[in-house]
């Protein structure tokens, strides 16, 4: 006996109804395979940095016959966003706040001290000090993509050690995937 009236099987997304805002920045963060930053574009006077997202591709596994010796052409990048150099002291500044101020017992767990470390010494800063003195937009250039490739790898770095008692861990991660996320206009 077959059932009369069944709806054919077809692909369904699914997706959780609730989702913390820390996941949804960590997954987002965790789907991007490399971010660079390899030019400036001079619009109304300011100068923008296009930053380059490349999102991990999904694996078939499907064999092909693919030749090794052949060179893959260089692939488009998935999301560009572009950001003033402002921009970038906005989040390393909002970043270090976050950090300092994540614990109320004015304890930092490792993961704050990382940020806070990183953004008073770390190699790459985006700040006044190198606005002024790094006249050259290639040394900026280099500067910005350090930086954010840094910042990637610290808010990747956070594993929930103390939960409910580390704002950071979740404010720092959501800063990021926000500072990486396409205005409608920046998208092509």
């Amino acid at each position: 006996m077959y059932a009369q009236g069944l709806q054919s099987l077809g692909s369904v997304t699914v997706q959780p109804a609730n989702v913390s805002r820390r996941s949804q920045a960590m997954l987002m963060l965790k789907n991007i395979d490399k971010v660079q930053v390899k030019e400036t574009v001079k619009l109304d006077g300011h100068r923008y940095y296009h930053i380059d997202i490349f999102l991990k591709q999904v694996q078939s596994r499907i064999p092909t016959n693919a030749n090794e010796g052949e060179e893959i052409p260089q692939r488009r990048p998935d999301l560009q966003v572009k950001h003033r150099y402002s921009d970038f002291m906005d989040l390393r500044y909002a970043m270090h706040k976050h950090a300092r101020g994540s614990h109320e017992d004015h304890t930092t767990c490792s993961y704050c001290t990382q940020i806070v470390n990183y953004a008073v010494v770390g190699r790459a800063q985006p700040g006044l000090f190198t606005a002024l003195t790094q006249v050259g937009s290639s040394a900026k250039i280099a500067l910005v993509d350090a930086f954010i490739n840094d910042m990637m790898q610290l808010a990747l770095s956070a594993e929930v050690q103390y939960p409910g008692r580390c704002r950071a861990q979740h404010t720092v991660p959501a800063l990021l995937s926000a500072f990486l996320q396409p205005e409608p206009q920046d998208e092509y």
